[in-house]
């Protein structure tokens, strides 16, 4: 089969799991036997070029950009499957490609300005339930109204005019939330396609025995503050990561070094690492993201789970005893019993192994995917 994936690369200040998905993906369906090419942009090589952020506003619009179809035309691809347009690739060209196109709803852009469905320390759904126009007013994209105005432009009527939502044949969302929430507003054609990670084998780090792990962008809707206002003082927590509330986490492990351990960002062998050594992973965030990958990462080598039920893959993450869950509104109590209940050994690391091999898998990513593909292809044969 060939498959042309289509992917704008956020910027390497902010790393993005998107991105090391894309890659990953790539590779697995390469690797499966099928003629894949990436047809991208990165942020960083468009942001260099003049008036990049009044552009980036317009193509955010859903008004003009980059249109990747001569690349496509030329490679004749059966498949476009259709990752991040945002903010480099324009959006209209999907049209053209609508018979044989499948897309990867990594977050919530086409409905959200902030691209999280979160505000303010709470879950917020104010723009599908009322008007875009709220962003505007909340700021929600870079706490700017100039900047949310066209995010909120491209996400009116609930995502009615978003070329990512309507145009492609099937789209792919990575929960059941997720799925019900977008065939709410487009009808029956989401397939469930968790995420995966590569099993390859990890060394564990000593540095982290005893010591629970954070890792990810150190922001508010990760939680990273929320953790570290509730942690349990007597339990030993490593973060890795980086972002705007950095200062906040230096100073935390600066007064308190016995309690918190920060590590910053550290390459990828690293971390991994790090995850595979310590006694869990805390997956703190506070908006109900779709995929974290390091939680994958965890489960994959068979590292606990500690995960806040605000995540739309909670369930799907701790299912058959590979985790546990706390609830962020019930504060410390709650984080304190999940980490009691996994010291006591409610869940074991073959448990954390099983999951993975179960649900997040290449393995299992291949055969879900292609069956998505085969949807595109054949479709009476799942009529």
């Amino acid at each position: 089969m060939r498959i042309a994936m289509v992917h704008s690369f956020y910027t390497s200040e902010n790393p993005s799991g998107e991105n090391q998905a894309v890659l990953d993906q790539f590779a697995v369906l390469e690797a499966a036997g099928h003629d894949v090419v990436l047809i991208n942009r990165k942020t960083d090589e468009d942001s260099q070029q003049p008036l990049y952020k009044v552009r980036s506003a317009f193509r955010a619009a859903n008004i003009g950009g980059p249109d990747p179809s001569p690349e496509l035309e030329k490679f004749r691809p059966d498949i476009v499957h259709v990752h991040n347009l945002f903010p480099n690739w324009g959006t209209g060209w999907l049209k053209k490609w609508t018979h044989n196109s499948v897309a990867t709803l990594h977050n919530f852009r086409t409905l959200c300005a902030a691209g999280w469905l979160y505000r303010d320390g709470h879950v917020c759904h104010e723009c599908l339930e009322t008007s875009s126009l709220a962003a505007i007013r909340h700021k929600c994209y870079k706490d700017s109204p100039i900047a949310s105005l066209p995010l909120a432009i491209a996400t009116r009527d609930s995502g009615k005019y978003a070329a990512t939502l309507q145009y492609p044949t099937r789209l792919i969302a990575h929960t059941d939330p997720s799925v019900a929430l977008f065939e709410s507003l487009v009808g029956p054609k989401v397939d469930k396609v968790p995420y995966f990670v590569s099993d390859t084998p990890v060394t564990r780090s000593d540095r982290t025995t005893g010591s629970w792990v954070f890792i990810g962008r150190l922001g508010t809707e990760k939680g990273i503050d929320w953790l570290i206002e509730n942690w349990p003082r007597e339990q030993r927590l490593t973060i890795i990561g980086s972002g705007g509330l950095e200062p906040t986490v230096r100073e935390a492990a600066a007064k308190e070094p016995n309690t918190f351990d920060y590590v910053g960002q550290l390459p990828y062998a690293e971390a991994r690492a790090l995850i595979a050594g310590s006694k869990g992973v805390v997956v703190s965030s506070r908006w109900p993201e779709t995929g974290p990958l390091t939680a994958i990462e965890a489960l994959q080598s068979g590292t606990p789970l500690a995960v806040s039920d605000s995540i739309a893959q909670a369930n799907e993450l701790t299912k058959n005893g590979a985790g546990v869950q706390f609830n962020i509104e019930a504060g410390a109590a709650s984080l304190r019993a999940a980490l009691e209940q996994l010291d006591e050994g409610a869940v074991s690391r073959d448990s954390a192994r099983a999951r993975f091999e179960e649900e997040f898998s290449a393995k299992v990513w291949l055969s879900r995917v292609e069956q998505t593909y085969a949807k595109v292809l054949n479709p009476k044969d799942f009529a």
